[in-house]
C-alpha cells in the first residue's frame, strides 16, 4: 500500500472552506457567479461578527455607566471613545450627560487637561473652575466633574465623564 500525505503540495491554490455552525463544510462560491461589487459569503460573515461584537462593546459601556454612577452617586455619567481626533459619546446615563454620537472638544478645558496628562481629575465647583465651560454647567444643572482618561498601552483612548447636582461631590475615593 502506498504511504499518502495529508499535506497537499497544491493547497496554496485551493479556496478556504468555511464550516456551518452545525460543523459542515459550507461549498465555496465560485468568484465567477458572484457579482463584481456584492460581498462574498465570508465578508457576509465578518460584517455580522462585527455587528455582533459592536452590540456586545455597546452593552459592556452602557453597564460601565450604570455602575459608575452607582459606585459615586453622580447623576449623569457618559464614556467618550477615541476615533481619529475626536471623543464620540458611546454611553451615557442622566440629563447632563452628552447625547450618545456628541463629539467632546478635546483640545480645551478639563478634558484635554485630563488627556494630557492622563490622569483623573475633579471640578469640586464648576461655578468658580475656569477648566469647565460655566455657563454649559449652569444650563445643565452640573456642579462638579471628574474624567478619568480610559488608557490602553499608556495612551488615552476614551474618558469617563461623571456629573453631579451637587458642589464637592467627588472625592478621592471616587478615583
Amino acid at each position: 500500500m502506498e504511504n499518502s500525505s495529508i499535506e497537499d503540495p497544491d493547497a496554496s491554490h485551493q479556496t478556504p472552506v468555511l464550516i456551518t455552525p452545525g460543523g459542515q463544510p459550507e461549498p465555496p462560491v465560485p468568484a465567477e457567479a458572484q457579482p463584481f461589487g456584492e460581498p462574498s459569503p465570508v465578508a457576509e460573515k465578518l460584517d455580522g461578527l462585527a455587528e455582533i461584537a459592536d452590540r456586545a462593546l455597546e452593552a459592556t459601556l452602557q453597564l460601565l455607566v450604570g455602575r459608575g454612577q452607582y459606585l459615586t452617586g453622580a447623576s449623569a455619567v457618559s464614556i467618550a471613545l477615541g476615533q481619529g481626533d475626536a471623543m464620540i459619546c458611546r454611553a451615557r446615563l442622566g440629563q447632563a450627560a452628552p447625547q450618545l454620537g456628541d463629539q467632546s472638544r478635546i483640545d480645551s478645558g478639563l478634558i484635554a487637561e485630563s488627556i494630557r496628562r492622563q490622569q483623573t481629575l475633579r471640578c469640586a465647583n464648576a461655578e468658580t473652575d475656569s477648566r469647565v465651560n460655566q455657563k454649559s454647567c449652569q444650563t445643565l444643572g452640573v456642579a462638579s466633574v471628574m474624567m478619568v482618561p480610559l488608557m490602553q498601552e499608556l495612551q488615552v483612548t476614551g474618558i469617563l465623564e461623571l456629573l453631579s447636582d451637587r458642589a464637592n461631590a467627588f472625592e478621592q475615593r471616587d478615583e
